[in-house]
């Protein structure tokens, strides 16, 4: 369908937020067409330059500004896409993805490029002189994003390209490891050894970090992510490890849950891509692909707005209209319609991290105790006891179409079982664990340019 609401689309220009003592602080930075991730820096003003270079790439559609958010969420049971469309993401709906898609290739591009930036940063900074305790400290900072960045990259990739860390425990082909432009046309690195470097990078930028800002990356923030990467590893001491080390942050009870999406900067947030009103692109906004005056191509299913409680403040995101359900969880920002900042990493996922990390190793009091924290915040009744498929349920709900949902079934051994299909064309109900389709190929155009690139089995 076309759209039904255009939004004029705002100059390309970003204005990304920098904050080191308030929120309402910016910085201009050039065009993203303009950034060079082969920039030898003079000062350290430059380097953040280059950093906030970086947080631009993450921005982008392909990555983290809609796509990367999008698919794996399309690729399990949370949503579905409506038969009336504008002809985006059916074939990962539908599991008839190639290796030649160029969703796929512009998202692996996009991941590099943050890559690519984050490694000119790390090679360049510790030869900027800092003078003083103050600049020394922001140098330290610059290099801990540097590091953050490039390991989430590395992550989002391995866990889009290369099979869960479970199916055997990390022996099969990941993705390459790009740690200098020397590495560019590496082969495949195995998925354990990509989870290594990830660990590696966190564990090394958390004492560099000194931003305490949401819009920053800042310790909490990497400490709040290795508590996810463990997790996904299977590690669980270390995962309830690392969420023990964030504090500082509250859970939103009732309206004010419901209205933080409608800004950003919320006591939940650890680390958000903040996006300004300079950054509207319009009919591309993130929110715009699930809401019915946007392209409404993507909407709730039925079993996932069942599982929500009586009470639930959470199912207030997700209302009717055109005769159908939506999601407005990305409504808008900024008096922007669909514009949104994705959440990287919230203070709720770390506390089901942890839930699901402590029912793992059998403590299932301490795993009780996060999860009714959230239900009781959001406004749905405690729970008297909990498995680890109650949590996962708990994290469907507080994580419904933030781009969570596959890893969550994959990770754990499970595939997809859609019990609401709209079967466009031909989308499988059922897809196992074991599906080679289950994970994303690697671009084809990546496999030409680089020939010791293996391709995934299926494709």
């Amino acid at each position: 369908m076309a759209i039904r609401k255009y939004i004029m689309t705002a100059s390309l220009a970003v204005t990304l937020l920098v904050t080191t003592t308030s929120c309402d602080d910016f910085l201009d930075v050039q065009p993203e067409q303009e950034l060079s991730d082969d920039q030898v820096f003079s000062s350290l003003d430059a380097a953040e330059s280059a950093v906030l270079g970086m947080y631009d790439r993450m921005q982008t559609l392909e990555y983290y500004g809609r796509n990367a958010i999008v698919i794996p969420d399309l690729m399990a049971d949370n949503t579905l896409i409506t038969p009336e469309n504008s002809n985006r993401f059916i074939p990962f709906y539908s599991y008839n993805i190639v290796a030649t898609s160029g969703d796929v290739r512009d998202l692996y591009t996009r991941a590099y490029q943050t890559i690519k930036a984050a490694n000119n940063i790390l090679q360049n900074i510790d030869n900027l002189e800092a003078n003083g305790a103050e600049n020394e400290a922001k140098r330290n900072s610059l290099k801990g994003e540097a590091l953050f960045g490039r390991a989430i990259a590395h992550f989002d990739l391995v866990r889009l390209m290369g099979r869960p860390y479970i199916d055997d425990n990390g022996a099969s082909l990941g993705v390459p490891l790009v740690l200098s432009s020397e590495d560019e046309f590496n082969g495949r690195a195995t998925v354990a050894e990509v989870y290594a470097q990830v660990i590696a990078d966190l564990e090394a930028a958390v004492p560099l970090l000194s931003f305490t800002s949401p819009y920053r990356i800042s310790d909490d923030a990497a400490n709040a992510y290795l508590s996810r990467v463990y997790l996904y590893k299977g590690d669980n001491q270390k995962a309830i490890d690392a969420a023990n080390k964030i504090g500082g942050f509250e859970l939103l009870s009732g309206e004010a849950y419901v209205n933080s999406w409608a800004s950003s900067g919320s006591s939940e947030e650890i680390f958000t891509l903040k996006f300004v009103a300079a950054e509207n692109r319009g009919a591309n906004n993130l929110g715009n692909i699930f809401v019915p005056a946007g392209y409404g191509d993507v909407r709730p299913t039925n079993d996932l707005i069942n599982i929500y409680p009586e009470g639930d403040i959470r199912l207030s995101f997700i209302r009717p209209e055109d005769g159908d359900e939506y999601s407005f969880k990305f409504g808008g920002e900024s008096g922007i319609f669909g514009l949104s900042s994705p959440r990287i990493i919230r203070y709720a996922e770390v506390l089901l991290n942890r839930a699901e990390a402590q029912a793992k190793l059998g403590n299932f009091s301490a795993a009780l105790a996060d999860v009714n924290s959230i239900r009781v915040a959001r406004g749905a009744s405690a729970l008297s006891s909990v498995t680890v498929d109650d949590i996962l349920e708990e994290r469907r709900r507080e994580l419904a179409f933030e781009g969570h949902r596959l890893f969550d079934l994959t990770r754990n051994g499970k595939g997809v079982n859609r019990i609401e299909n709209s079967n466009l064309a031909g989308a499988p109900s059922e897809i196992g664990f074991n599906d080679p389709k289950i994970i994303l190929p690697i671009p084809e155009r990546e496999i030409d340019a680089n020939p010791v690139l293996e391709q995934n089995p299926g494709y």
